[in-house]
């Protein structure tokens, strides 16, 4: 896919890294001046292969997951600003369909749920000081608005949506799937046991508080279909790859 975009000249994003490998290659097409822009999810940063021996189809997901030393070596890449973008390939499979995996994983479909623990997993690196605050709402907002020409989004600033997501940075607590808010609870089986810092307080979107304390307070039809602008952010958008961990 690199050498097709250095060939076409087109911007290529790509989604779930999760080889250290895969990211040096990143590195080296962005040093020939390849549009590329990259992305990983919390399994690849927070779990590695031992959760298959434990969680069966409930820790499948593809890319599979990595040994603990590649696990490490990914985190580099996420702290020199190689990969722009962390999402969470939100897969909300039914129990019944990710247990088929304990007898056959290739029965299982791929995939973990993340949306609700993406924000305390990355605070909780935060505060074991695995990159700053700041590359935090970069990697999970920022750039995101940057690389998809969201107008509006990604940034605090008169004129932008009032897109807010307040935490607490010291809440401490223990991951339990069972007490999550997902239907698809038992999908997230692999975080359990989890010890965390820091949780979402509230969210507000275009200034309405859409959550709060664990209840979700938004009303139905208060979403709303963003469009892209028209000018795609050039690569790295001035975020410099630093050397070395923050």
């Amino acid at each position: 896919m690199l050498a097709i975009a250095a060939e076409a000249n087109a911007a290529l994003h790509i989604v779930h890294l999760s080889s250290p490998r895969s990211a040096q290659l990143v590195v080296e097409a962005l040093d020939r001046g390849v549009d590329v822009t990259a992305e990983t999810c919390p399994p690849y940063l927070f779990l590695t292969r031992d959760a298959l021996a434990t969680h069966a189809g409930f820790a499948k997901c593809n890319p599979p997951l990595r040994s603990a030393e590649d696990v490490a070596a990914l985190w580099d890449y996420v702290r020199d600003g190689t990969i722009d973008v962390i999402g969470t390939d939100h897969s909300p499979f039914l129990a019944k369909e990710k247990a088929r995996g304990a007898e056959n994983i290739f029965l299982a479909p791929p995939g973990l749920c993340g949306l609700e623990i993406l924000v305390p997993l990355m605070l909780t690196a935060a505060s074991e000081q695995r990159l700053a605050l700041p590359h935090v709402a970069r990697l999970l907002s920022e750039r995101a608005a940057e690389i998809f020409t969201l107008p509006g989004k990604g940034r605090i600033e008169a004129g932008a949506d009032a897109d807010l997501t307040l935490v607490d940075l010291g809440a401490e607590w223990t991951f339990d799937h069972r007490r999550a808010l997902t239907r698809s609870r038992e999908n997230m089986r692999a975080f359990d046991g989890m010890r965390l810092r820091g949780r979402v307080v509230s969210t507000f979107v275009r200034g309405a508080r859409v959550f709060h304390e664990g209840e979700v307070t938004g009303q139905p039809g208060h979403g709303r279909f963003v469009r892209r602008g028209e000018t795609r952010s050039s690569v790295g958008a001035g975020f410099s790859r630093p050397k070395g961990p923050e």
